[in-house]
């Protein structure tokens, strides 16, 4: 019972300074980052894969309108079932892209967080070393204790500003990863509005020349079935 009762100190403990050193892990586990990373992939390859099983069924059904008598209503119900299934297709592109906003900024969040956790650590080295008596004057070398020896508060002053300036630094180069992360995710979120876009125009466009043909039944008729 005693030794259980350890174990769950010890566990306790171990994730209380897990908690209190790297709260971004926390706030947002590497195994979940990882588990929506493989979820917007998968998400990203259907929608892709639909994309592609559409065009491919187009064609085929477009071609194969032509050995028919009613080529154009045939191709007319072609061209509505692409529209159909593209249509499924932007809607787990949607999924995806509200995903990948979500993983986005829960790993802002998340690095914020270690980044805030990091300074305020250092901050507590800094204030601890400040307050660290110097070695009696016994015990010091020869060398030592020839040279004239700095205030404890200056020394422990250039570490914080040392350790201080490390932190900045890091916290410049994560803030200008994660810049450039968005504006890569922003490029890719604005081709795809284009891209779509331009599916839409051509869905149109087809929908007006089916619009403007003439019947299908007198189109297909051949010359003299009429009379």
């Amino acid at each position: 019972m005693k030794h259980l009762l350890s174990v769950l100190l010890m566990g306790a403990a171990a994730s209380l300074a897990v908690a209190q050193n790297a709260p971004g892990e926390t706030m947002f586990p590497h195994s979940e980052r990882d588990a929506m990373r493989r979820e917007i992939d998968d998400l990203q390859q259907r929608a892709a894969q639909m994309r592609r099983a559409a065009d491919d069924l187009q064609q085929r059904e477009i071609a194969d309108c032509w050995k028919k008598v009613l080529v154009s209503a045939c191709q007319d119900k072609a061209r509505k079932t692409h529209i159909e299934s593209v249509a499924k297709a932007r809607e787990v592109e949607l999924q995806a892209r509200e995903r990948e906003r979500e993983l986005r900024t829960r790993l802002r969040d998340a690095r914020r967080a270690d980044a805030a956790a990091a300074r305020a650590r250092a901050a507590e080295r800094a204030h601890q070393s400040a307050n660290l008596p110097l070695p009696p004057a016994d015990v010091q070398s020869p060398d030592k204790a020839s040279r004239p020896q700095r205030p404890a508060g200056d020394a422990a002053a250039e570490r914080a500003a040392h350790e201080a300036d490390r932190q900045r630094e890091r916290a410049q180069a994560e803030s200008a990863a994660q810049e450039r992360a968005e504006r890569a995710a922003s490029r890719r979120e604005e081709y795809e509005r284009k891209r779509q876009k331009r599916d839409r125009e051509r869905e149109r466009e087809a929908a007006a020349e089916s619009r403007s043909a003439p019947p299908a039944g007198q189109k297909d008729l051949p010359a003299g079935a009429a009379h």
